[in-house]
This record gives structure tokens, sequence and C-alpha cells, in this order.
């Protein structure tokens, strides 16, 4: 698991700091158009020591990486886990 939340770190450029304490519910994903052509991003709501900020990874392996986590995160407890953990 340690070395999936590595790759989302490093693909996403989010802090060690800023990355402390994830929840699923801050993260989402939206859609933008690239030549006519609908893509999705992953946007993490990162907090700060003063606010918050939004950090959007635009790699497509970082919803892998996630999926990885979640499923890891699953057999863990297993159950689902809830969006609120």
């Amino acid at each position: 698991m340690l070395y999936q939340y590595m790759l989302v770190l490093t693909n996403t450029g989010i802090r060690i700091g800023e990355a402390r304490m994830p929840k699923w519910r801050d993260i989402e994903s939206q859609e933008r158009l690239v030549n006519d052509k609908k893509v999705k991003d992953i946007v993490f709501r990162v907090k700060r020591k003063t606010n918050a900020r939004d950090v959007v990874a635009r790699s497509d392996a970082v919803a892998e990486y996630l999926s990885r986590i979640y499923e890891m995160r699953t057999e863990e407890l297993g159950k689902t886990p809830l969006i609120d953990e």
C-alpha cells in the first residue's frame, strides 16, 4: 500500500504534509475537453496549515494507483470502506 501511496504523491505533486490524513471524500473526478475529446482528471482537496487547495492529477495512472489502494483497504477491512473514512 505504501508503494501505491508514494506513486500517487509523486504523480500529483502533493506534499507529504498535505497527504498525512487523506480521506476518500477529498478525491473526486472532473471532466475537461481536450481536442473535442473528454478527459477525466482526478482532483484532490488537500489541507494545508492555513487553508486548502485543489491538486489536479493529469496522469491517467493515478486513477489506477487509487484503485489499488481502495482494493487493498477493502480487503484489510473485510468490507467496503465508508466514504467518511
